[in-house]
């Protein structure tokens, strides 16, 4: 029985660690450099990411070329930092590692924070439910005062009202996107 639980424990083990690499021994053997660079560059990923190719091929005996990854890898971010892929990425909530090149940055960045705002209008609305639903809850309770129900009810009105105001500002965002998408579509 020992040994069934060793052999599970060190199968876990292995599964985990390997989990952890970012290539397979397929993949480090295969060695196409430039492909994986540009799949990571299409990602948005560092160049930190490279080191960690390099610490999971050399498990394999496997040397990755760093200036073929990073050719490709540069090719990878022209896909990534456009101004689409911006608005994509702040409206997910994700951060920007600062990886698009100077000529396409600036205007990656325009969208990223338009769409960043987005996401954080998103969940701010997302907290108000929460709290509205949280307050909805509170007047089930019998033992509840006249008082503390006036100050529940005008509680909820300030959150109906910040969320009707994040409401709005949230259209006015993606109707200016729009017509700004309309007028460039134009020209």
């Amino acid at each position: 029985m020992k040994s069934l639980a060793k052999f599970v424990m060190s199968a876990a083990a292995i599964a985990v660690l390997a989990g952890c690499s970012t290539l397979s021994k397929e993949q480090c053997e295969m060695g196409d450099w430039h492909e994986i660079g540009r799949m990571d560059g299409s990602k948005g990923y560092e160049m930190a990411r490279f080191q960690q190719h390099v610490k999971a091929c050399g498990e394999y005996g496997v040397t990755p070329s760093r200036e073929v990854y990073t050719k490709g890898r540069d090719v990878g971010l022209t896909t990534y930092c456009t101004p689409e892929n911006g608005m994509t990425v702040g409206r997910n909530g994700s951060a920007y590692k600062n990886v698009c090149p100077a000529n396409l940055e600036r205007l990656f960045l325009k969208k990223y924070k338009i769409g960043k705002e987005m996401y954080d209008i998103d969940s701010q609305i997302k907290q108000i439910d929460y709290d509205i639903e949280s307050i909805d809850g509170q007047f089930d309770n019998a033992k509840l005062s006249s008082s503390d129900r006036s100050r529940l009810r005008s509680d909820q009105r300030r959150l109906e009202r910040e969320k009707d105001r994040l409401q709005k500002r949230l259209t006015m965002i993606e109707m200016k996107e729009m017509v700004t998408e309309t007028i460039q579509e134009k020209n």
